[in-house]
């Protein structure tokens, strides 16, 4: 019979003639592998995001509008993690509020100082309107004023030479040196002429009337005009400024008091100066004597005046006096034209200076966090629980989970490519791929294009047109990304299985964590052993010897370990394929049978079911409860004794390997051989056929049939098992 452990010898081998095969073949391959991961790096990492701002876009463009200087400093751009997004997006829209409020505030200013601007310019718009009327106005008057001003000089002129005509009164001195002749003349005949008096235009201040002596009577006046020929001058009265008397005899008593009579032709009196006697005597008149008509005076012409002037003086003898009197012209004096008042230009109000300010943006650049996580069996969407960094066993059902963080918000540019690329650790079977919605409850794989490269063991996870589409729908908000399930079977024990995975979006790549899991190293063990426990493997035994198989069964590596639901119904066992040609299972054998926890030192065979196939061979022990059997002894050995007993008839070698499956896994023990040996029986003598050798020839041939049939009774039960199997 062909053991297990033979079959096993012949697995390896010829997978080592595979392999030195294929070899040479499979180099390049894992050269392109390695190449197509190197493609995979990429120097930046990333979305862009420019966190909203339009409120203080708003205040900025209002800002500008109201004539404000507003500068934008350079933007700033800010890598963050997608877990700090959050955090530094709310900073982000608190310094723009801040800033908006700084704008608003000296937008108010400006608006205020605008206000009042553009009140002074309407202001300024409407008496600039009344200005310019005014000033149509006043181009007209003063066009009319310089036109009358021009006539007015001329009047002026031809004026001022009538009224700065002077006129003086020059009465002749009389100089009477016998004053009593004087005196009986004026007696005689006080109305007689007593001296001629001449008015002559002499430029000075007044008109004078000098007298020496009593002056009574009529004077007869010549009037003298002096002129350049041009003038025309009329007058109808002259005023006597003052009188002058010298009183030669003051202390007398007849000079003692003197008054004096002054009357116009027609007699009327027109004032009395009265004084004390003094020897000198002043009097300001200041009368104006009217001429009794009106006269013109003429250039170069004489006119004699038939006007009376009396003077009555009570003193008789030696007296003269003197009259000033001012010639008034009576012509009409032009009035000067007004000139126009020219109107004030209203002041154009000054525009405001513009008040300055600034603002900045600052922008992300947010990293995103692919994660990957690992658990035992087949799922969909993502587990609340984990398995990474768990101990698990082989054939065991590994989901990998692909996730990533939220596109962020306020995304600026738009996505072309999303892609998930997993390189799957050589210790696991790619099985299949699913994308699922974030929830879990929704299968998204036919908006991807799913592809898995067995040569390098890769998954590649392409989003589609429409899935992009989506994408790219609303970039003012987060998009949650899917999560993709890639599943698969862990094929080697005692590894360790890392892997990670690659998410690109465009041109940015971005690398998860790294889950971890290992599988234990399993090795049952099978001893043959003698009565006091020494080591016997190889060594002859005799027919009716009893068997000491001190087998190991070894679940130290499961302590810990994460086994799914699925592979705990496939069980924990283990089983001897025993020769039952050469081995008897006795009721000492079967009561002989133990299973010891090696740590606990406590039989375990409550809590497995033992079956015995004695027909076949075999016996097999199970866990009842394999998750509380995994749990109670997870990290032990436990130590199983069997006593099978060597048939009397058996030769030759009795072979023996045990087997330890875990959840449908076999681990096979050593192999233990022994020789059976049985003692030699005597054998009767042979007669001797004196055939020569021909007889002899006959036996040996009878000899070697014999043999042959009994190898074939002997060795026909584990043939047919090999072949069966």
């Amino acid at each position: 019979m062909r053991t297990k452990s033979q079959k096993m010898n012949k697995a390896v081998l010829t997978s080592v003639a595979v392999v030195t095969v294929l070899f040479p073949l499979a180099s390049p391959i894992v050269s392109h592998v390695y190449a197509d991961s190197g493609n995979l790096t990429s120097t930046k990492k990333g979305t862009n995001v420019s966190v909203d701002h339009a409120e203080l876009d708003k205040s900025v463009a209002a800002a500008k509008k109201s004539g404000m200087t507003v500068t934008q400093n350079a933007t700033k751009t800010q890598v963050i993690s997608a877990s700090q997004f959050a955090t530094e997006s709310a900073k982000i829209k608190a310094d723009y509020t801040q800033q908006k409020s700084v704008i608003d505030a000296l937008l108010k200013k400006q608006q205020a100082q605008n206000d009042s601007y553009d009140k002074d310019e309407a202001q300024y718009k409407t008496d600039k309107a009344k200005y310019d009327q005014d000033k149509t106005k006043y181009d007209q008057d003063k066009a009319k004023y310089d036109k009358d001003k021009a006539q007015y000089d001329i009047d002026e002129a031809a004026f001022k030479k009538a009224t700065d005509v002077k006129t003086e009164l020059s009465a002749l001195t009389q100089n009477h040196d016998d004053h009593d002749k004087y005196d009986t003349f004026m007696k005689a005949d006080v109305n007689q002429k007593t001296g001629d008096f001449t008015l002559t235009h002499d430029m000075n201040d007044g008109v004078s009337i000098i007298g020496h002596g009593v002056l009574k009577g009529k004077f007869n006046w010549t009037v003298t005009a002096k002129g350049d020929g041009s003038e025309v001058i009329v007058a109808d009265s002259v005023t006597l400024t003052s009188y002058k008397y010298t009183n030669e005899n003051p202390n007398t008593a007849v000079n003692k008091k003197i008054n004096f009579h002054v009357y116009d032709n027609n007699g009327k009196e027109l004032f009395v100066v009265n004084h004390d006697g003094e020897s000198t005597f002043t009097k300001d008149i200041n009368q104006t004597v009217s001429l009794g008509k009106s006269f013109t005076l003429k250039p170069n012409v004489a006119t004699d005046l038939t006007q009376i002037l009396k003077v009555d003086d009570n003193w008789i003898y030696n007296t003269h006096g003197q009259i000033f009197a001012k010639f008034t012209n009576t012509n009409k004096e032009p009035k000067a034209p007004t000139p126009p008042v020219a109107p004030t230009p209203p002041k154009e109000p000054a525009k405001p200076a513009p008040l300055t300010g600034n603002y900045g943006f600052t922008d992300l650049i947010v990293t995103p966090k692919p994660t990957k996580d690992v658990d035992t069996g087949d799922n969909d969407g993502d587990k609340t629980s984990s398995d990474d960094g768990k101990k698990i066993v082989k054939g065991e059902a590994l989901t990998y989970t692909l996730k990533s963080t939220d596109l962020p918000a306020d995304r600026t540019d738009d996505v072309k490519t999303f892609k998930f690329v997993d390189k799957l650790p050589s210790q696991v079977d790619y099985k299949l791929t699913k994308v699922m919605s974030a929830d879990g409850k929704t299968d998204l794989s036919k908006q991807f294009d799913i592809k898995y490269d067995k040569a390098s063991n890769t998954v590649t996870v392409i989003a589609n047109a429409d899935y992009l589409k989506l994408m790219n729908a609303d970039k003012t908000k987060a998009f949650v990304k899917p999560i993709v399930n890639i599943h698969t079977v862990a094929n080697q024990d005692n590894v360790t299985i890392d892997n990670k995975y690659t998410e690109w979006v465009n041109d940015d790549s971005n690398d998860s964590n790294t889950t971890h899991n290992d599988t234990p190293d399993i090795k049952p063990v099978k001893k043959d052993e003698d009565d006091k426990g020494n080591d016997i493997n190889g060594k002859e035994v005799k027919p009716g010897a009893i068997m000491n198989y001190d087998l190991t069964w070894d679940l130290t590596g499961l302590k810990d370990a994460k086994v799914s639901d699925d592979l705990l119904a496939k069980g924990l066992s283990f089983y001897d394929d025993y020769d039952e040609t050469k081995l008897n299972i006795t009721d000492e054998t079967k009561k002989n049978f133990t299973i010891t926890d090696t740590t606990t030192k406590k039989s375990v065979m409550d809590e497995v079911t033992l079956t015995w196939d004695i027909q076949k061979g075999k016996w097999t022990t199970t866990a009842k409860d394999t998750a509380a059997f995994l749990k109670a002894h997870g990290g032990n050995k436990l130590q199983i004794m069997f006593h099978p007993v060597v048939k009397d008839d058996a030769t030759g070698v009795l072979k023996n390997t045990a087997v330890q499956n875990d959840f449908g896994q076999e681990y096979q023990t050593d192999t233990v051989e022994n020789n059976i040996t049985p003692d030699p029986k005597p054998t009767p003598d042979t007669p001797n056929t004196s055939y020569g050798e021909q007889p002899k020839g006959l036996i040996y041939g009878a000899i070697a049939a014999i043999g042959l049939i009994t190898g074939l009774v002997i060795f026909w039960k584990p043939a047919k098992k090999w072949f069966h199997k």
